[in-house]
């Protein structure tokens, strides 16, 4: 049990109601003190290093961040495109995800690829994400398009 403990001692400096939920479903109570201890220190001599975090680039340069478009039947075909125009002038990797690896149905009846599936590309390989205008509903009922928000990337839903 004092393993499962330490697991969800950590997840609190994840994401508070994943760790909340997590000690729910195994029996674990959580208590006041464990909810506000701080991160462990360096560990083994191993330090924070700022060219693995995004708020150490200086200069405010989004160039070479990879951002997903989640995207569904009935997405805006406009937004979508004027979104990856915009993307590519700043030197930012778009990729097309979607529920399916098949075309994406957009508003106009045009299709647009999709690059890979919510299911198949983790959220950790994106430093942000955005749901363009659209049939966003559908996405925002789906709980592996929603898990990206759960992580802090910065999430953007454009109408």
């Amino acid at each position: 049990m004092w393993i499962r403990e330490r697991v969800v001692d950590h997840l609190v400096h994840i994401d508070v109601s994943l760790a909340n939920s997590v000690a729910e479903n195994l029996g674990i109570a959580r208590s006041e003190e464990k909810m506000h201890t701080a991160p462990p220190k360096d560990v083994n001599g191993l330090k924070k290093d700022a060219n693995l975090s995004l708020y150490a680039v200086s200069g405010g340069s989004i160039k070479g961040r990879q951002i997903a478009l989640l995207l569904s039947d009935g997405v805006a075909a406009a937004y979508v495109l004027a979104i990856l125009h915009a993307l590519k002038a700043h030197g930012v990797h778009g990729k097309l995800l979607a529920p399916h690896m098949r075309q994406v149905r957009a508003d106009d009846g045009s299709h647009l690829p999709v690059g890979a599936t919510f299911s198949d590309q983790p959220s950790l390989t994106f430093d942000a994400v955005i749901l363009p205008d659209g049939n966003i509903d559908a996405l925002l009922c789906c709980s592996v398009a929603t898990h990206d928000t759960s992580f802090w990337k910065p999430t953007s839903i454009l109408t």
